[in-house]
């Protein structure tokens, strides 16, 4: 299976970097659809939102908190297309919940009783149930947290990681509300949960540079030349575009000529290789050959075949992929956005059990990170009863939000602002906690934690499973 580049009328077969088959040769291939939300289950809200332009988000679907669950939880499926759409819908979780005789109400039509074991289990059966065509209620509506579905980008979420935090675990990114994030899809060979770049970086070592897209590719060559992680001068070879000046072979003797001015050095025994078609060699086979000092990256050596050769320096390439302003992740187009959600919505939330859909929602939610560094998941819902007015050099204004007017403020809020005149004045500024900001940076004094295991479930490895 494989997902269609259309910038390159390429395809990406199952889960390679690049993209390497051609449209053009593969036609009558069969199409595999990504599902959509069903369209009786929530709606599609479309807001301008900071870093991503204008993007799309789904609401109206059912979340219960998964740090609560424990406790059964009841739900009715109600205006079902037909008396047995319900239990058709449930028949393959029977571990999930238990289905109730259904009944035909003049208001509600066809309606079911269904009891769910356990209440974080909640969304999964409630996007069964609306995938048959039936609307779900919960009995309890305090059960569901009213949390939006959408999608988020590794540029957002800065690392900043000490190396002592490096050694120590490597959970960086953040440590709040890890359930909302999940990665069903993760292949099997990447080592982190991809919420920051520097994750990203380390999920995608061993592949060659040129296989990866902007803006994952700049990161991932700036930590090679950090590192010093690439092939070094004279593991490669490729014939000179130019013989020596006359200039060059009189100044052969010399240890550094001048700049621009090429060094010719002689090594026999590579020499010979070279001109017998050798062009790759590793540290020992240079070694071997009589190369114990350092090869200059401007430099020609005579082959044995009498054409003249230079050494590549993987360097220069790796400097050439970090450009001079940092690439972003573009903003992705309406449909994008509606498609990476609904990928995630059938995967992870409804955990459709057709192994095509299944695998093509992985594979598309796949290209979207590596591509583009997006991801969707659960997001927080903005809560409007929250005590706090901000601690900026002003107050938020909430300009929409009549509650936090200064004259509804509970008193609780307004001992902390009021001062002895009368007036408000909050604590203020503690500076900036933009991820690019050099001076004055707002640095927290203590740092929530991810633990391990709260990790491998984002990855879906809980327990070792995968």
């Amino acid at each position: 299976m494989g997902v269609v580049d259309e910038r390159a009328e390429k395809i990406w077969v199952e889960e390679e970097w690049g993209s390497s088959v051609s449209l053009e040769d593969e036609e009558g291939l069969i199409e595999v659809v990504v599902p959509s939300i069903p369209s009786n289950y929530g709606k599609w809200v479309y807001k301008p939102i900071g870093g991503v332009s204008s993007t799309a988000r789904r609401v109206g679907c059912v979340r219960s908190d998964p740090r609560k669950g424990g406790s059964p939880a009841i739900v009715f499926a109600t205006n079902s297309p037909s008396p047995t759409s319900v239990h058709t819908s449930l028949s393959s979780v029977p571990h999930l919940c238990t289905v109730g005789d259904g009944e035909e109400d003049p208001e509600f039509g066809y309606t079911a009783e269904i009891v769910v074991h356990d209440s974080k289990d909640l969304e999964t059966v409630c996007a069964r149930v609306a995938r048959y065509g039936a609307t779900p209620i919960l009995e309890d509506s305090s059960l569901n947290t009213r949390r939006k579905l959408g999608v988020e980008r590794l540029d957002r979420i800065g690392s900043n990681v000490s190396e002592e935090e490096e050694k120590e675990e490597g959970l960086h990114g953040p440590r709040r509300g890890v359930e909302n994030w999940r990665f069903d899809w993760l292949p099997k060979d990447w080592k982190k949960a991809p919420i920051t770049w520097d994750h990203m970086v380390s999920n995608s070592e061993g592949v060659e540079v040129n296989k990866l897209s902007q803006p994952l590719r700049q990161h991932v060559a700036k930590k090679m030349l950090v590192e010093g992680t690439f092939p070094h001068v004279g593991m490669e070879w490729k014939e000179a575009e130019c013989p020596p000046t006359q200039k060059e072979v009189k100044l052969k003797g010399e240890r550094d000529p001048p700049y621009p001015l090429r060094k010719i050095v002689s090594y026999p025994l590579l020499a010979l290789l070279i001109g017998c078609g050798v062009r790759k060699f590793s540290e020992k086979d240079l070694f071997e050959n009589g190369v114990e000092d350092e090869i200059p990256s401007r430099c020609l050596l005579k082959g044995e075949d009498g054409v003249w050769y230079r050494p590549v320096d993987p360097s220069s390439y790796i400097k050439s992929q970090i450009p001079v302003k940092r690439y972003v992740s573009p903003a992705l187009e309406q449909k994008q956005t509606e498609q990476l959600i609904s990928a995630f919505f059938y995967l992870s939330v409804e955990k459709g059990e057709d192994k095509e859909e299944r695998k093509a929602c992985s594979l598309v939610l796949l290209q979207y990170m590596k591509e583009r560094g997006y991801t969707a998941r659960w997001l927080g819902k903005y809560d409007q009863e929250a005590l706090y007015v901000g601690n900026g050099s002003s107050f938020r204004p909430f300009k929409r939000l009549s509650q936090y007017d200064p004259g509804r403020l509970p008193t609780e809020v307004l001992n902390r602002i009021c001062k002895n005149d009368g007036s408000l004045k909050n604590k203020g500024s503690k500076g900036s906690r933009s991820k690019y900001k050099t001076k004055g940076k707002y640095v927290p004094r203590r740092l929530l934690k991810r633990s391990r295991e709260e990790e491998e479930g984002m990855m879906g490895r809980e327990n070792g499973k995968s």
